[in-house]
């Protein structure tokens, strides 16, 4: 039994120096509750190493906002099509470029000739000769194609130019969703955090009140006030844990990670934006508008194509004779050089440069439209972050007035200088407060995602500091 007792006490030591290694509040939490329930039942020792174990295998690292972003990029089905369509116009390119080298074949061909007999007694066709054989090689080469295979090849790069742009900006527009989904997710969890730390106070506030009322320095109804916050408080309770659960079930969902990952996070407030001014010189270098220039200039491009419809082409043929018979068998090779001009093709090649012009005054109106509008939007998003940035000075303020108003309203109850409905209009005051500094951060950070994705910037990974983790 002492030998028991003895490694006991050696299992009570190691899980307390096990603690410093582990990150994970979660680990800390199950240790000390490990060590108590040896400590009273022996028969814990088996079950406790299980859950040692499988315990440790469980646990995750911390996800960064990074994290998050690659791996909802990697489950992206909108990326992948990209990437196929990227492959679709390397693999057309190529096809063109192919056009540009000579095309070389070989001919092997067997005629047989048939003629009428002379003689009158043979009333049937029959075969007088006994065929020529030919063997070739052959050679065709397009010297010009009136331009239309390069300015064919100059349109698929414009495309390809577009689409990796296109590419980079979905990431983006992905990098702000999941931001959103992140911070979404975090403020939910210290809003839960913080409804427990509320409640608690609350308990303790009704246990002081019960000690009190039995000296007779508190009445039953200030009992009775207090019981009904602690139960408004837990009915908010249970509304901030549906709402957590539905955000990290959003979360998780959109980037195909582990459901037990804890999320990494941040008390601090992001930085300041600096001017407007600078942002909306940003916007004339985003992907957007890099976008919107592109196709004007494929859509110029395209004008020019099919102008090219009117010019002549030129082709050199050749063959290379390995085996001829019969009245040119003694020429072993020859040459075609061939040249064609356009007369008339029913005016087609006029009415599609019309149409082509039109596209291209539509892609130019289309970018001016997009000035106007992510200006507007720039504008907007710069003015809401620099708005929450305000509400986080104003709330850590008001945070730091309502605890030392709640400690203050605390004491004088204990002296009888505050009443009851003081302390507790106090704890609510500070409660509110605290919840509304905690979402208005996190909200701040979603903010600065909303503002680089209308400035139509590439996403830049580890903008934001991430530590301490969060369990959903």
């Amino acid at each position: 039994m002492l030998t028991i007792l003895g490694l006991l006490r050696k299992l009570t030591i190691y899980l307390e120096l096990l603690q410093p290694m582990q990150k994970n509040r979660l680990w800390t939490q199950n240790s000390c509750y490990l060590r108590s329930a040896i400590a009273r039942d022996p028969s814990w020792l088996t079950i406790s190493m299980i859950g040692i174990l499988f315990g440790s295998v469980a646990s995750a690292t911390d996800i960064t906002l990074d994290q998050a972003y690659n791996a909802a990029l990697a489950k992206s089905v909108d990326t992948k099509l990209s990437d196929v369509r990227t492959n679709e116009i390397d693999t057309r390119i190529d096809q063109i470029k192919s056009r540009f080298l000579p095309r070389l074949t070989g001919d092997l061909s067997h005629t047989r000739s048939q003629e009428e007999s002379r003689n009158s007694d043979v009333n049937d066709d029959r075969l007088i000769r006994g065929g020529l054989t030919q063997a070739k090689v052959s050679l065709l080469q397009s010297i010009y194609k009136g331009g239309a295979d390069e300015s064919e090849l100059t349109l698929a790069q414009f495309d390809k130019d577009i689409e990796q742009l296109k590419r980079t900006d979905l990431q983006a527009q992905v990098y702000a969703q999941i931001a959103r989904f992140y911070f979404n997710c975090l403020a939910s969890a210290q809003d839960v955090e913080d409804l427990n730390r509320t409640i608690k106070l609350a308990k303790d506030r009704m246990k002081e009140i019960q000690s009190r009322a039995r000296i007779g320095k508190s009445r039953e109804i200030e009992f009775t006030a207090t019981k009904a916050q602690l139960a408004t408080l837990e009915a908010q309770l249970i509304g901030a844990i549906g709402s957590k659960n539905l955000a990290y079930e959003t979360f998780f969902y959109e980037t195909g990670l582990n459901r037990n990952s804890n999320l990494a996070k941040t008390l601090e407030t992001p930085p300041h934006p600096g001017s407007l001014e600078q942002h909306l010189i940003a916007v004339k270098s985003g992907l957007d508008f890099r976008i919107l220039q592109l196709q004007i200039e494929r859509a110029k491009a395209r004008i020019e194509s099919v102008k090219m419809g009117h010019n002549p082409t030129v082709d050199l043929a050749g063959n290379l004779y390995l085996k001829r018979e019969g009245s040119q068998k003694d020429n072993k090779w020859d040459l075609t050089l061939s040249l064609g001009v356009p007369i008339y093709s029913g005016g087609l090649i006029a009415s599609s440069v019309e149409l082509e012009a039109k596209k291209y005054a539509e892609a130019q109106l289309e970018l001016d439209k997009y000035k106007e509008r992510s200006e507007i939007a720039v504008r907007n998003a710069y003015t809401k972050l620099i708005s929450i940035l305000d509400q986080v000075k104003a709330y850590d303020s008001a945070l730091k007035s309502s605890d030392q108003n709640y400690k203050e309203q605390e004491k004088n109850y204990r002296f009888g200088q505050a009443s009851n409905l003081d302390v507790i209009q106090a704890l609510n005051s500070l409660q509110d407060n605290r919840r509304t500094l905690e979402r208005t951060k996190y909200a701040a950070f979603s903010a600065w995602a909303d503002l680089i994705a209308e400035t139509g910037k590439a996403p830049e990974p580890s903008s934001i500091s991430n530590r301490n983790g969060a369990k959903p």
